[in-house]
């Protein structure tokens, strides 16, 4: 694992109330391909396109309770 980008806040460990960790970064903020890097060697990231920052969350951590719930059921009525 490489070090933490130190542009980024620390991570989340309680959401709060009303919220949930996000489902793609666990609350780390940064994007998990990457590490918050932005980069692979000397290629941008294409999963943050370069940027380091959860591309779910937008790097705050934590989204609405139930954010997750929403989309598994969104995709499972999509399954073929």
């Amino acid at each position: 694992m490489t070090k933490r980008p130190s542009r980024f806040p620390d991570p989340v460990v309680d959401p709060g109330p009303g919220f949930e960790l996000c489902y793609e970064c666990d609350g780390s903020r940064v994007c998990w391909s990457c590490e918050g890097a932005g980069r692979h060697g000397d290629e941008r990231c294409n999963s943050c396109h370069g940027d380091g920052k959860c591309f779910v969350c937008l790097a705050v951590g934590r989204l609405e309770e139930g954010a997750k719930a929403a989309l598994d059921a969104e995709l499972k009525a999509h399954e073929h």
